[in-house]
């Protein structure tokens, strides 16, 4: 019986000493500063989202996408460091030690990053020179799509498996960029080879007609069907035509079906690749065949 007398008078005790100390904690001084830590975190919170709407509201021909969504970012860095800042000088805290600290720190930190800091430069020539915009499609180091997000450090990529590929800003200025759709129209350009013996002088006038009377092919800059070039195979021609960047796909369809509809029209023979295979060796001869001629196999006996 004492011994359980003796186990709950250490439990109010030690019960007591707890709440002694979180009085202690929790002072008036303390409750004060979190009222006005919260009071402080709402009221810059509220400047923040009233600063962000006002910059998504701006349109896109007064402020560019790119450049809007770097100062929303701003934005949000401003403010998280703001509301660190003044919760730790609050509470007592010696900033100039700290930022002593973060000073010794960030020298070694700084020899670690250097590649971070080459993608930040980088990113300032990027937005500097205008090269693309968020929706563009583009061409970057061996991955095509359409931009997503410009950056400080890197940009992301669409592509067209939708897959997102982040490339580093850094990398974008060491490379070639293609960016397809920063001019409105694109040229579509197509090879067929035909034989030595076709009569030109009707064949090319009577494919330009095919390809000007193409839907999608724009009449500015003019269609052209020209002889590039012939050897033993046949004659190459190579036929050019514009279109809107929106159409460019579905106007190469429409230019393929049209050559090939006028081609077997006209009677013009496009050339196909055959393979012979002759010889117990089974050696593969790679020829040409007009008008496509099944491939043939002849044992040489």
């Amino acid at each position: 019986m004492e011994n359980e007398t003796s186990v709950v008078e250490e439990c109010v005790k030690d019960g007591s000493v707890f709440i002694e100390k979180m009085k202690l904690f929790f002072n008036p001084d303390f409750c004060r500063r979190a009222a006005i830590v919260i009071v402080a975190i709402v009221f810059l919170w509220l400047i923040y989202a009233v600063l962000k709407k006002i910059f998504k509201r701006v349109p896109d021909e007064k402020l560019k996408p790119r450049v809007k969504n770097i100062i929303l970012k701003v934005l949000k860095y401003l403010f998280e460091i703001i509301v660190v800042i003044y919760v730790l000088n609050l509470f007592g805290i010696n900033l100039n030690a700290l930022f002593g600290a973060a000073g010794i720190a960030g020298i070694a930190i700084g020899f670690a990053a250097q590649t971070s800091l080459g993608n930040v430069i980088s990113g300032f020539f990027i937005i500097q020179e205008h090269v693309f915009k968020i929706g563009d499609h583009i061409v970057v180091n061996g991955v095509e799509g359409n931009v997503e997000t410009i950056g400080f450090l890197s940009i992301k990529i669409k592509t067209f498996d939708n897959q997102i590929v982040r490339v580093p800003n850094e990398t974008i200025i060491k490379t070639n960029v293609e960016n397809f759709s920063a001019l409105k129209n694109r040229r579509i350009c197509l090879y067929i080879t035909v034989p030595n013996e076709t009569d030109f002088s009707e064949a090319l006038p009577n494919l330009t007609k095919a390809v000007e009377s193409t839907a999608l092919v724009l009449k500015k800059p003019e269609c052209s069907v020209i002889c590039n070039g012939f050897d033993d195979n046949g004659t190459t021609l190579r036929i050019v035509a514009w279109s809107k960047y929106a159409d460019f796909l579905q106007c190469k369809s429409n230019l393929v079906v049209a050559i090939n509809a006028e081609c077997l029209r006209s009677g013009i023979k496009i050339q196909y690749p055959v393979f012979e295979l002759t010889g117990d060796s089974m050696k593969i001869k790679a020829e040409l065949c007009a008008d496509g001629e099944k491939t043939s196999m002849r044992k040489e006996g």
